[in-house]
């Protein structure tokens, strides 16, 4: 895709969206499936961070947006292990980003 319709699209995309949700259903210790969520919330930070192209920083300004009512996968699959509803090698291996969901597990 050409740069210029790469921007159009971007820009389109930031103006557009308003949240967005990724879920997993993971094992839980009952035997069943327990749901594990991610969020994210147009805040005008990740509009700003789309636009400009700072998608880095998009995972950052969602793990710091609880009052918005954002969260990680990565803190939600936490959330489940504390609630005694899944074991930490389901959180590990549910992760997307491993580095943090150690760091998240050893709090």
């Amino acid at each position: 895709m050409p740069p210029v319709e790469q921007e159009r699209v971007k820009n389109r995309l930031a103006d557009i969206l308003r949240c967005v949700i990724s879920q997993k259903l993971v094992p839980a210790l009952d035997s069943n499936r327990v749901l594990a969520k991610e969020v994210m919330v147009m805040t005008p930070s990740i509009k700003a961070a789309i636009k400009n192209n700072n998608t880095s920083e998009i995972y950052q300004m969602i793990a710091e947006s609880k009052k918005y009512g954002m969260t990680t996968i990565e803190q939600d699959l936490a959330r489940l292990y504390v609630q005694r509803r899944i074991s930490r090698e389901t959180a590990m291996n549910f992760a997307n980003n491993k580095r943090r969901m150690q760091q998240l597990l050893n709090v």
